[in-house]
């Protein structure tokens, strides 16, 4: 898709960072009716008031999907609107969707910093990339940011999403380098989940040897003891048989 921006055209060094809700446990969210691309998409919530989702111009949108932990009888009433009747600013509200991140045993030794991703990403990859943070309102068909990635494994065709052209293009266009941010932050938890997780494993298999070690040891004093008494008792039966 043309519109994806090439290389670092775009990037700023200073944009926009998510609101992050760290997660002891991955967020458990009910599941909506069947959207218009035909999957029945996760729940994922943007913070507006009254629990509206708000197209990022202040433009109701009508009926979110249900937040997590949010009973039904919070809601009311919207005038249902169309995906070609909004225009989106990813730089207001759109990227003010909190990033759900799991909780990390203890503190990486390197922040996070973000930097563009390589220059040899291919338009695909970042499609899939931005498919994976993409959600629609199963009510107007307009494009949301979730706050939490799908599957790599997901996929899916915008072209049923019910969205227009012009407001997918944009979407694509403007959303791009937030969804990035967001991408590359997931991904430097998940590399120091990973990295602690190893490093824990073999904290714990090094003192599981020492452990056993130090069992073994103990087991040889011992033997070497019941070993010294044995002899001890065979000298002082030598001296007995022997009269001395």
């Amino acid at each position: 898709m043309e519109v994806i921006p090439v290389g670092q055209d775009g990037w700023n060094e200073n944009i926009r960072q998510a609101t992050l809700d760290i997660q002891e446990t991955a967020p458990t969210t009910p599941q909506l009716e069947p959207t218009m691309i035909g999957d029945v998409a996760p729940t994922c919530t943007i913070q507006q008031s009254d629990s509206e989702l708000a197209a990022p111009n202040g433009t109701t949108l009508g009926y979110p999907p249900t937040p997590p932990h949010t009973p039904p009888s919070s809601f009311r009433s919207v005038e249902p609107m169309t995906a070609s009747h909004i225009t989106i600013n990813p730089s207001a509200d759109a990227l003010s969707t909190p990033l759900y991140l799991p909780s990390l045993p203890r503190t990486p030794p390197l922040g996070f910093t973000a930097h563009p991703p390589p220059r040899d990403m291919s338009p695909s990859a970042k499609l899939i990339c931005l498919f994976r943070w993409t959600h629609f309102s199963p009510i107007t068909s307009a494009p949301y940011l979730s706050r939490s990635p799908r599957e790599k494994n997901f996929s899916m065709s915008w072209s049923d999403s019910g969205a227009t052209d012009a407001v997918l293009a944009q979407w694509v266009k403007e959303m791009w380098w937030g969804v990035w941010v967001r991408q590359a932050h997931v991904n430097y938890v998940g590399m120091w989940k990973r990295r602690f997780e190893k490093e824990d494993r073999k904290a714990k298999e090094a003192k599981a040897e020492k452990e056993k070690a130090k069992v073994g040891m103990k087991m040889k004093e011992k033997a070497q003891m019941e070993l010294d008494g044995r002899k001890t008792k065979i000298l002082e039966r030598l001296r007995v048989i022997n009269g001395c």
